[in-house]
C-alpha cells in the first residue's frame, strides 16, 4: 500500500466532484445517531473504522458484501502516467445518507502495469486522464485487494457549524488556489473533508499512518487557512 499513488486518488476524486455538481443540492435532515460519517474510530493497530469498514485492512469484497449494490471497477492513468484502480458505487445507502462511494485499491506498481497491459478498452477523459476497462480475470484480483482509501460523497452538505460539532476542530485547513475547494484535515482519524458551497462535500478516509501521503499535495497546490 505504501506505493499506492494518493495524489491520483485526489485527482480522480475531483472528477467525481464535477459529476456531483449536477445532482440536486437540497439539504436533507442530518441524523444525530447511528452509523454516520463522523462515527470514526481508530483501533490499537492504527486502522480507522467507519461504516463498518476498516480502511487499510478490509478488502473490496468485504465492502461489496456490506453495500449490496453494483459497482464499476476501472483503472485510471493520470497525465503523468501514474496508475490506480478504483471501485465506484453510484448510489448507495451508507451512513444513513444516499451517497456515492469510491474505493481506492492497494495494488503494487507491477500488478498495475500488468493489469494495464491486459486492459480491454481505453478511453480519454479531461485533463489527459485515461480510463481503462480491466480484463475480466483482473476483477477477481481487485475484489481480493485491500481498500486503501474510502471516498464518500453524501447527498447532503454539512455546514461548518455541523462539521465542527460532529468532527471537532480540524488540525489544518487548506484552500485550493484554482478550484477554491476547502480541505479540513483530521490526521488523527485519517480524514480529509473537502467542502464548497457550490458542490457536494467529499470525505476521504485513509489509514491514519498513511494520511501525510494524502495531504502532501495540498502543501504545493493550496494555501493554509490561519486559525481564527
Amino acid at each position: 500500500m505504501g506505493r499506492h499513488t494518493f495524489l491520483s486518488v485526489l485527482i480522480f476524486t475531483l472528477v467525481f466532484l464535477a459529476v456531483a455538481i449536477f445532482l440536486p443540492s437540497g439539504r436533507e435532515p442530518v441524523p444525530a445517531t447511528g452509523d454516520v460519517p463522523w462515527n470514526v474510530t481508530v483501533d490499537k493497530e492504527g486502522y480507522s473504522h467507519v461504516f463498518g469498514i476498516s480502511v487499510g485492512r478490509s478488502t473490496v469484497n468485504d465492502v461489496t458484501n456490506l453495500i449490496h449494490e453494483p459497482s464499476e471497477v476501472s483503472m485510471f492513468v493520470a497525465a503523468d502516467g501514474k496508475r490506480s484502480v478504483e471501485v465506484y458505487f453510484d448510489r448507495v445507502v451508507l451512513g444513513q445518507f444516499y451517497a456515492k462511494v469510491v474505493l481506492g485499491v492497494a495494488l503494487d506498481d507491477a500488478t498495475l502495469k500488468a493489469m494495464y497491459e491486459r486492459g480491454v478498452r481505453i478511453s480519454s477523459l479531461a485533463g489527459g486522464v485515461r480510463k481503462v476497462e480491466l480484463y475480466p480475470d483482473d476483477l477477481a484480483r481487485v475484489n481480493n485487494a485491500v481498500v486503501s482509501s474510502l471516498t464518500y460523497l453524501p447527498s447532503v452538505n454539512l455546514d461548518a457549524e455541523t462539521i465542527r460539532k460532529r468532527f471537532g476542530e480540524p488540525a489544518h485547513r487548506f484552500k485550493e488556489r484554482k478550484s477554491g475547494l476547502e480541505h479540513w484535515l483530521y490526521p488523527a482519524i485519517g480524514l480529509d473533508l473537502v467542502l464548497n458551497d457550490k458542490v457536494k462535500d467529499v470525505l476521504v478516509y485513509v489509514k491514519p499512518s498513511e494520511f501525510e501521503k494524502l495531504a502532501a499535495p495540498l502543501r504545493s497546490s493550496a494555501d493554509e487557512i490561519a486559525r481564527p
